[in-house]
């Protein structure tokens, strides 16, 4: 599917995942950690999503979900890529 038929939603998604790609938990040291909650305020400006849309995408995606002291986190790398997730 080519840009063109992606649902803009989808394509803000992918976009963000291309800033911050799944990292594993043995890299969690060098991880950046946010909640689906987190991803759905930095999103909030361009387009509305909520958590359950945000944590289906990244569960779809390969991220994993660490718990923190009873805290659920996503484990996220930097590498502030341009390219769009497949």
């Amino acid at each position: 599917m080519n840009n063109e038929q992606k649902d803009y939603r989808e394509l803000i998604l992918a976009r963000y995942c291309g800033e911050y790609p799944p990292i594993s938990k043995e890299e969690s040291a060098n991880a950046i950690r946010k909640s689906s909650e987190d991803i759905v305020l930095e999103l909030r400006p361009v387009a509305d999503f909520n958590t359950d849309e945000v944590s289906k995408y990244l569960i779809e995606h390969n991220y994993y979900l660490d718990i923190t002291e009873g805290v659920p986190e996503w484990l996220l790398a930097n590498n502030k890529s341009k390219e769009l997730p497949q």
